[in-house]
């Protein structure tokens, strides 16, 4: 009875023993992702921007005579170029208009152009853009102080957006340099991918894997 009892004793803490690495290993695991979670995305889209670019890589890598290094820092330098110069040029030449327009509300020298009368012609919102249209065309302070409010309240929604934007600019260049530093990578990246569909499609693997390459590369050369 004595041993029974000693039993389930050694049965319970060995169980409370598991429940407590488990549920620690759980919470590792728990705050790992969270604190992983904002480079899941960037690192993704690296993979396949390396595994996209990756015969660019190997062309160039033979034309400057063998060196991975210097080729993946030029694919990488160049797609960040390819994304910072046309978007610094945009949005100073957006801030330049922004500010050329409202310096010349201020002194009263921008004018609105009258529109012309087939405008109200146009359905369900034509007479409406026509009257608010003639209104700005006479007299354009009126115009803005009557569409303050509306204003105002559209100015957050705006901002998310453009701050979402600059954000999605941001984590596709934070991708380039991923995949610009798996590049060098390649040939373990290979290995170890083939392991992976070796163990979920048996014989298959090679296969699968040069397919699934082939997808990334069509999609890639599709985006870009």
């Amino acid at each position: 009875m004595e041993d029974h009892k000693q039993s389930d004793e050694h049965y319970k803490s060995r169980a409370v023993e598991t429940a407590l690495r488990v549920g620690f290993v759980a919470l590792i695991f728990v705050m790992s992702f969270w604190i992983l979670k904002p480079f899941i995305a960037p690192v993704l889209w690296g993979i396949v921007f390396a595994v996209g670019i990756y015969p660019v890589h190997t062309r160039l890598t033979k034309l400057i005579g063998g060196n991975e290094k210097i080729s993946a820092s030029l694919i990488s330098l160049i797609g960040v170029l390819i994304i910072v110069v046309p978007i610094v040029v945009f949005t100073s030449s957006t801030i330049d208009s922004v500010a050329s327009i409202v310096e010349s509300v201020h002194d009263g020298s921008f004018t609105v152009p009258k529109p012309n009368v087939s405008v109200a012609d146009w359905p369900v919102v034509g007479k409406s853009i026509y009257e608010i249209w003639t209104m700005a065309a006479t007299n354009l302070s009126s115009v803005i102080d009557k569409f303050t409010p509306e204003i105002k309240a559209a100015a957050p929604a705006v901002s998310g957006m453009v701050t979402g934007l600059f954000g999605s600019v941001f984590l596709f260049i934070i991708s380039i340099i991923i995949a610009g530093a798996l590049l060098l990578v390649a040939g373990p990246g290979k290995i170890a991918s083939d392991k992976i569909f070796n163990v979920l499609v048996g014989e298959r693997a090679e296969n699968f894997s040069e397919l699934s390459a082939a997808t990334i590369r069509s999609v890639v050369h599709g985006v870009v």
